[in-house]
């Protein structure tokens, strides 16, 4: 159709141009393809290599172009020249013309102006075919209802082929999908159901398997001769008593998915508009069959063609080398990952704590009267930290010592008189004044509470207790020394068990990020502690000696690495998925 409607336009305008010697025509052309004629004028000559060469000039320029000008052929001031001017349809290119002629100087214009009214002309009626091609017939309407309507690919099939065996007056009409090189029939007009393995069905999968190997429409027995190896088709026209056969290939996507057997009796053949009609048909149907065949599929199919499939495809195919690029890096990093091995570290968050903490409590009953230290100073041995109140104490002292001297007096009187039982009893009261005095010197040099080593207060304030009262053995300051640390590491459970006493790692505190301070592992518990998303056991890690240890105090928190040895790089980085993977399948599978 477009070759005819080039050759009529083509020779119209070669015809209004006085003087034309040749022309030529293109249409359907992207900027950069190729310039294949769809139409020459004359018809039986080819495009000139003048023509062919004006005409890319005009279309890599995107103008009308004029080449040989000044180039007279005779006296009259004739020029031999050629003109060419690209074919626009909505602003968008689409093809050329280019003609040769002998015209006189200075109307060169003028051609191009009826080149250009005879492109606007041409694109109305290259519209207008467009609108009639885009329009269904009834009939190609009716039978892709009937086929669109239906939920499943076979019931779709089967309603297709019923209704096209109604409209063009056919005996039966059969429709077949190609599944795995071979064609499948999955539809006979009017019939539900029916016996796949009958010798029907067997010699009708035979016919359009013929169709869908020479891929295209075979007629019999109205043979072409470019057409042979019809076994199939002779064989069921034979059964069904010479029977005329049409079968035409299903295509969706460029690609042959099936085919159609259209059979009718001796007496009807197969005219021309029958055939096309067929094809256009088939053309219509392919695709809407092919859809319903996908949205049925398995799940697993889908993903296999759809994800994997089509990811291999684009991977290995012509095109994407960003893709391929990408890939082999990839593969390169892993590859590298799976050979290579480096440090395998166990991270864990991790305390500082004192190595020995002393608590300091009450010696006994009494009140806060001041205080001198609290949480974060550094103390040296025998600093008082704080002091109770003894005012009570010492009026209990004085009235000791009263009552001491009071004894005393009467033993010196009973003395003196010869009593001497008197004597002793007051001999023993003045003792035991005396052991209640030397009590309560104790109690008083008690009521200075003495830092009992050089550290740091970790624990306690006092100063906003002043006067409040307290029981002995309360705590009231808890100390540790500056210089002896262990660092407290809270390891994952699924890390524990590559934990052993004796292996080395390093320790950065968020105060000194930039520091690291060398371990050793001293102890591993066994009691395990609970975390806000899994099980940590608490492991035991001292300083090995270091110069900036002075700077530390207890309590600072960071990361520690504990040292493993040599691993994989890829079992570093996906252990712990593995791991999850088998816990979960072993709590899955029965």
């Amino acid at each position: 159709m477009l070759e005819r409607l080039a050759q009529s336009w083509l020779s119209l305008q070669c015809q209004m141009i006085p003087n034309v010697v040749g022309g030529m025509a293109v249409f359907d052309m992207a900027p950069g393809d190729t310039i294949n004629p769809t139409a020459c004028w004359p018809e039986v000559d080819s495009a000139s290599s003048d023509v062919l060469a004006a005409a890319s000039l005009a279309v890599s320029r995107q103008a009308p172009v004029v080449s040989g000008e000044g180039s007279s052929s005779n006296e009259s001031g004739m020029e031999d020249v050629v003109v060419a001017c690209p074919l626009l349809q909505n602003g968008s290119f689409y093809g050329v013309v280019s003609v040769q002629l002998m015209a006189p100087h200075g109307q060169q214009a003028a051609v191009i102006q009826l080149l250009q009214w005879g492109a606007a002309w041409l694109e109305l009626l290259l519209a207008r075919e467009r609108k009639e091609a885009a329009q269904l017939s009834p009939l190609q309407f009716s039978v892709l209802a009937s086929a669109v309507k239906c939920e499943h690919s076979e019931a779709a099939a089967t309603s297709a082929a019923s209704e096209l065996m109604c409209q063009l007056s056919c005996e039966r009409v059969s429709i077949g999908l190609l599944h795995k090189q071979a064609v499948e029939v999955k539809a006979l007009s009017q019939k539900s159901s029916y016996e796949p393995r009958s010798n029907l069905i067997r010699n009708i999968e035979l016919v359009m398997h013929e169709a869908v190997a020479q891929q295209t429409t075979i007629i019999y027995p109205q043979i072409d001769p470019g057409v042979n190896h019809l076994d199939a088709h002779a064989v069921l026209s034979k059964t069904e008593g010479d029977e005329t056969l049409c079968t035409v290939t299903l295509v969706s996507n460029d690609r042959i998915t099936g085919a159609i057997c259209f059979e009718r009796s001796s007496k009807e053949h197969f005219n021309a508009s029958d055939v096309k009609l067929c094809e256009e048909m088939a053309q219509l149907l392919g695709p809407i069959l092919e859809m319903k065949l996908r949205l049925e599929r398995p799940f697993i199919t889908v993903v296999r063609e759809d994800v994997i499939t089509a990811s291999v495809r684009r991977i290995v195919g012509p095109h994407g080398l960003q893709r391929k690029l990408a890939l082999v890096l990839l593969l390169g990093f892993v590859g590298m990952l799976a050979f290579a091995s480096g440090d395998f570290r166990i991270t864990a968050p991790a305390n500082l704590e004192g190595e020995v903490q002393r608590v300091v409590v009450a010696p006994f009953d009494g009140y806060i009267d001041k205080a001198y230290a609290r949480a974060g100073e550094t103390i040296k041995s025998n600093d008082v930290l704080a002091e109770l109140d003894d005012r009570e104490l010492r009026l209990e002292q004085r009235k000791l010592i009263s009552q001491r001297e009071e004894m005393r007096k009467q033993y010196n009187k009973a003395l003196a008189g010869l009593d001497h039982a008197q004597a002793r009893i007051y001999r023993t009261q003045v003792s035991q004044a005396e052991a209640k005095l030397a009590l309560l010197d104790e109690q008083l040099a008690r009521t200075k509470i003495i830092a009992p080593f050089d550290g740091v207060v970790i624990a306690g304030d006092l100063s906003h207790s002043l006067g409040t009262p307290v029981e002995r053995g309360q705590l009231l300051f808890e100390m540790a020394p500056l210089n002896e640390y262990r660092v407290v590491l809270q390891v994952d459970e699924r890390d524990i068990a590559n934990i052993d006493v004796g292996q080395q790692g390093s320790l950065t505190l968020s105060a000194m990020p930039g520091k690291r301070f060398a371990l050793a592992v001293e102890k591993v518990s066994s009691v395990y502690q609970e975390d806000e998303e899994n099980a940590v056991f608490r492991v035991e890690a001292r300083i090995v000696e270091n110069t900036e240890t002075l700077s530390l105090r207890p309590g600072m928190k960071g990361i520690g690495k504990i040292e493993i040895g040599q691993r994989n790089y890829l079992w570093q980085w996906t252990r712990r998925m593995f791991g999850w993977l088998q816990l979960h399948l072993w709590a899955w599978l029965p």
